[in-house]
């Protein structure tokens, strides 16, 4: 962060300061762990814990003043900015702070895929800019202001991840954020538990497109179901991206590795350029074009874009591919999951597994409301469709998931465990060299103690 002083913030947040005015600050913070010398400290008040009780401790690891909404126990004399909200107010010091800098901004939203497209955009991007992109995944109310808040003078770009829960937090980001170019990766059932329906998902999505300025760029997947609703939405410029339709940015001859790995030609008016996409996984070519076309709507030529998005590094739990001494294959997508995701990496599986046996464990998909137990099913079908021989299913909706692979071929094995730490504790009796297996599931899951359990042991 660039320097400021605690005037300078208490003003732009509305607060009302009590101590120095001009100790300098050069950063901000919401942990008192993690909290270092020259940040101011956000105490934000949380399910677990509320940062009001922390701010000496802030004060004791260097922390130059803190922004609260009512009375601490502080040193004497340590800086309180006093706010009524510290979570409107840790927005309001992000808004202001961006509008510091002249920079474009891409927002990224959509119903999965943002993270990956946000990391693949800051590769093909930095072919000719300096990126700030959000750290990990800082894409909530809390965590974009903290991603704002590394923006510097020497950034000429910065790619921001925006994820919401209802209608009217990507809007309330997208304020903040105030982004030039706005990409939505697709459409999809994430958070029907919440929002009802995929029209009203499409709704809260759209937001990000309402506060697009009218010489800004819309980046739409031409293949989602929801594209022409979308661009309906948007005043302004809209660069396509797909493969199935006449996208602005579109992939032909498409093909995918037996590594799992999707080669093709990708198309942008008269540029064309052959294009590896680094992470495994049909799916990742549509996050790949969006990361292209927001390049690309920056000028970046297509060929020098595709070259750096190749050399992007993994993220981590998405598509990771592990080898085990004992020649076990291991796809780690334990990231996260919704049913769009589940049916892509189910798919990749059977490729990649290419005459091996196919071993899928995957856990509950969160958020889907009532159609949970249909989607569960579904998935299940689809896990018996690509032959898998053995599928291990966890959590609360374990037996639907089994239910639906019985009725759709009747895999040899079928297993359902409450949760991971049983299903890592047995899943190794069922494991054979030379099978590849899938291991999936949403975050709250943590499916990833499933893949230390087979990486450790086979």
């Amino acid at each position: 962060m660039e320097p400021l002083t605690l005037d300078d913030i208490a003003k732009a947040i509305g607060g009302v300061l009590a101590g120095e005015r001009t100790r300098p600050v050069r950063g901000i913070g919401i942990d008192s762990r993690t909290i270092e010398a020259g940040q101011l400290f956000f105490a934000i008040p949380g399910e677990r814990t509320d940062g009001h009780q922390y701010v000496r401790m802030s004060a004791e690891r260097g922390a130059v003043g803190a922004v609260v909404s009512r009375p601490v126990d502080a040193p004497e004399g340590f800086p309180l900015i006093y706010v009524a909200d510290t979570v409107w107010a840790l927005g309001c010091f992000a808004r202001w702070y961006r509008g510091l800098f002249s920079v474009p901004v891409i927002g990224i939203t959509g119903s999965a895929g943002k993270t990956t497209t946000k990391e693949m955009a800051a590769a093909a991007l930095s072919a000719r800019h300096t990126v700030l992109k959000s750290p990990q995944n800082l894409n909530t109310e809390i965590g974009l202001p903290l991603a704002i808040a590394q923006l510097e003078r020497h950034h000429t770009v910065a790619v921001l991840e925006m994820a919401m829960r209802g209608r009217g937090q990507i809007d309330w980001l997208a304020n903040i954020a105030r982004p030039s170019i706005g990409v939505i990766t697709n459409i999809g059932w994430a958070h029907l538990g919440l929002l009802g329906s995929r029209d009203n998902i499409a709704l809260a999505k759209s937001e990000l497109l309402y506060r697009l300025p009218e010489d800004g760029v819309a980046v739409l997947n031409a293949d989602d179901d929801y594209f022409e609703f979308c661009r309906r939405q948007a005043r302004c410029p809209v660069i396509s991206f797909g493969y199935q339709r006449a996208a602005t940015v579109r992939a032909v001859k498409v093909q995918l590795d037996r590594s799992g790995k999707v080669r093709c030609t990708v198309r942008y008016g008269r540029e064309s350029t052959a294009l590896q996409v680094p992470v495994p996984g049909l799916h990742h070519l549509s996050n790949a074009l969006a990361a292209l076309a927001s390049a690309v709507a920056l000028g970046v030529p297509l060929a020098e874009a595709a070259m750096h998005l190749q050399q992007m590094q993994m993220v981590d739990k998405r598509m990771q591919v592990c080898h085990t001494p004992k020649q076990v294959t291991v796809l780690d997508d334990t990231y996260n999951a919704n049913p769009a995701s589940v049916s892509a990496a189910l798919q990749t599986l059977e490729r990649m597994a290419n005459g091996c046996r196919r071993v899928v464990v995957l856990g509950d998909m969160l958020e889907l409301g009532d159609e949970a137990p249909r989607l569960h099913r579904e998935v299940g079908r689809e896990a018996a469709r690509i032959g898998a021989q053995v599928v291990v299913a966890v959590g609360e909706m374990a037996e639907e998931i089994v239910r639906g692979a019985k009725s759709a071929g009747n895999p040899p094995v079928c297993l359902t465990f409450s949760d991971s730490n049983a299903a890592a504790e047995n899943i190794l009796r069922y494991l054979q060299p030379g099978d590849v297996v899938l291991v999936k599931g949403s975050r709250a899951l943590q499916m990833e103690l499933v893949v230390k359990a087979i990486s450790e042991d086979c």
